[in-house]
C-alpha cells in the first residue's frame, strides 16, 4: 500500500496479485500473474478512484499547467498567474460539489489555491506553494502511471 497525505488531501494505491489459467496449445494449462492495482484521490469529500481516469487526468494536468506558469512567471516581480479550473459534478446526497484549482498571489508569493465546495458552501481549502505543488503531482503522477485497463468478462 502506498499512502500520501498533506494537508488534507489523500493520494492511496494498493495492489493485488490476480492469476488467470489458460490453454496453450503447447504448454498446456498456463497460469498468468499480474497486479492490479487500486487507486484513490481524496480532496476532502471530493473522491476520484481508479474507475474515474478523467478527473484524475484533469487534476494532474492542472498541477503540472499551474507549475509551468509559476516557473515563467516568478522570475517577473508582480506578474500575476492567470489561472482557474474547476471540475464539478452533482452528488444526489450533497448536491452540486466543486473542486477547485485557482492562483493567487500574497506579498509577491505565487501560490496554488484548492478549495472543496459542497451545495455552495466552501467545505475546505488550502494554499499550496510550488514545492508543495511538486509532491502531489509526483503523487498523482506515480499512480496514474500504474494504473492499466481492466479486462471485463
Amino acid at each position: 500500500m502506498l499512502i500520501f497525505e498533506y494537508k488534507g488531501i489523500k493520494v492511496t494505491a494498493t495492489a493485488e496479485m490476480v492469476s488467470h489459467e489458460y490453454s496453450d496449445v503447447k504448454k498446456g494449462k498456463q497460469t498468468h500473474r499480474e497486479k492490479v492495482f487500486d487507486v484513490a484521490v481524496n480532496f476532502w469529500r471530493y473522491d476520484f478512484c481508479s474507475d474515474n481516469f478523467q478527473e484524475l487526468i484533469f487534476v494532474k494536468a492542472a498541477l503540472q499547467y499551474y507549475m509551468s506558469c509559476y516557473w515563467k512567471r516568478t522570475s517577473k516581480e508582480g506578474s500575476k498567474i492567470d489561472f482557474t479550473k474547476t471540475l464539478t459534478r452533482e452528488v444526489q446526497l450533497y448536491g452540486k460539489q466543486s473542486l477547485s484549482f485557482s492562483a493567487r498571489q500574497q506579498n509577491k508569493k505565487h501560490s496554488l489555491l484548492i478549495s472543496f465546495e459542497s451545495g455552495g458552501r466552501i467545505i475546505n481549502e488550502v494554499y499550496l506553494e510550488g514545492h508543495d505543488v511538486i509532491m502531489l503531482d509526483m503523487a498523482i503522477g506515480k499512480i496514474v502511471n500504474w494504473l492499466s485497463p481492466r479486462v471485463s468478462g
